[in-house]
């Protein structure tokens, strides 16, 4: 019975915001270790949420869909260089993925509400050790670790510290519409949680920027762009035009401004793209190897060496690696690993175009099914969502936007093809909150027969 008791999906209620920041511990080369927990954590999540997977459509297809390209990953080791470590990394993205869509979805089905406040204890503790780094000036390499260009605090590198809190934001971005939303008297009184939300995402972009992280930065402005339109249309164009024409005027008349911000989107750099054209160039090449069934999952192609990179050889049976431009006498056991810039060339090169479309499947499932729910102007019940229908539509928008800026993100930061990474959980985790509303909220907005 005691095994009963702890078996049970509804744990997954405390769970599941655990099982986040240990995946956001991975940023962290001081406590990274404990990111070795998340395995047996999305393992829990399946064991438990094996009878939801039966009982729901919409979250079967979507496991399948997973599978489906888990097992062509798999087939690629047949002709991979390194085939154990196609296979391993093949069954490893098949436990990342599956359990925390699955932690996700069983988390959302118990709780009284939807939101985004299972990324809120991460956010905090981001935003706690970068402002502890930025007040103590600690560690050493705090501004000049990493590329050396931007605030990195605690986080292995500036890139890694953006990104967390491009993943983890839309929680103050959410509690903030939720508050701003609420019912006339409410907003007639000073509302606290309205003011600690502000404060949070002010000093989520404070941080954000300091990181110099520019894929970061535009994904989030590109989420919150495209969610003003979706919940103010035209109104929405009208300011962002606005707004494009008084920036363009602030950089003509001040200087120093126009310096700043040339800072931050150069970082020294002759031109914007001048920091990512050869790691897309080489990417780009790799690709048409790759061509049909790729080299390989996990592989990348062992004639195109970049050098002043994230690029290294790893020797395999062993946790060391180190930088260069050969193996030397560790050829035979060493296995190259390149940074590769683009998910979408990164997937080409090691699962072909066939791997490619398999991947993008249960993505395009769920956000297909998210845009019906948007357009159907649902009406909800109380006993699905203690919350009224415009508010809930809203945090979809906010869903779609954000997993549309992640999947933008991952053409610049290859995350979507490292399985060791600490955001591709988070998206997943993002994919089984819009798979809730989908399973909960569908059968309502049209009949069965056309699901």
């Amino acid at each position: 019975m005691l095994i009963n008791y702890f078996f049970t999906s509804k744990n997954n209620k405390l769970i599941l915001p655990i099982a986040v920041f240990v995946a956001g511990s991975r940023a962290y080369p001081v406590i990274a270790k404990v990111y070795y927990i998340l395995p047996v954590l999305l393992l829990y999540f399946i064991v438990t949420g094996a009878k939801e997977i039966k009982l729901n459509k919409q979250l079967k297809r979507t496991v399948v869909l997973l599978l489906l390209f888990s097992c062509w990953s798999l087939i690629t080791a047949l002709w991979s260089s390194f085939p154990v470590i196609t296979i391993s990394r093949s069954l490893y993205f098949a436990l990342i993925s599956i359990g925390s869509l699955v932690g996700s979805y069983t988390y959302f089905k118990v709780k009284d509400n939807f939101d985004l406040n299972v990324f809120l204890p991460l956010n905090i503790l981001i935003v706690a050790l970068s402002l502890a780094s930025l007040i103590l000036n600690y560690p050493n390499e705090v501004w000049t670790g990493g590329n050396g260009k931007g605030f990195m605090g605690f986080a292995g590198h500036q890139n890694t510290l953006g990104a967390l809190i491009l993943f983890t934001i839309p929680a103050s971005v959410w509690g903030i519409a939720r508050e701003f939303c609420g019912d006339a008297e409410s907003r007639n009184k000073i509302n606290i949680k309205l003011i600690l939300y502000f404060v949070l995402f002010a000093l989520n972009l404070v941080i954000l920027i300091l990181t110099y992280s520019r894929a970061s930065i535009a994904s989030l402005f590109l989420a919150l762009a495209v969610w003003f339109v979706f919940v103010y249309k035209w109104k929405a164009a009208a300011c962002y035009l606005v707004i494009a024409i008084l920036t363009a005027g602030i950089l003509i008349v001040n200087p120093l401004i126009k310096n700043e911000v040339e800072k931050i989107a150069l970082k020294k750099f002759p031109t914007l793209l001048s920091s990512r054209e050869f790691l897309i160039k080489s990417s780009l090449i790799a690709a048409k190897h790759g061509g049909l069934f790729g080299l390989g999952y996990g592989i990348s192609d062992p004639n195109i060496i970049l050098t002043g990179t994230g690029s290294h050889y790893a020797i395999l049976g062993n946790s060391a690696t180190y930088k260069g431009n050969n193996a030397g006498t560790q050829n035979e056991q060493a296995m190259y690993i390149r940074e590769k810039g683009s998910s979408v060339l990164a997937l080409i090169e090691e699962v072909g175009y066939v791997g490619l479309i398999l991947f993008l499947l249960p993505i395009t499932y769920v956000v297909i099914h998210l845009w019906f729910l948007v357009k159907s102007k649902l009406k909800i019940t109380k006993n699905i969502v203690q919350s009224n229908s415009t508010l809930t539509i809203n945090l979809l928008q906010l869903i779609i936007s954000f997993l549309f800026a992640f999947i933008i993100h991952a053409q610049l930061e290859a995350w979507l093809v490292g399985v060791g990474s600490a955001t591709l959980p988070l998206f997943f985790v993002y994919m089984g909150v819009g798979l809730t509303a989908i399973a909960l909220l569908f059968p309502i907005v049209y009949p069965p027969k056309v699901i």
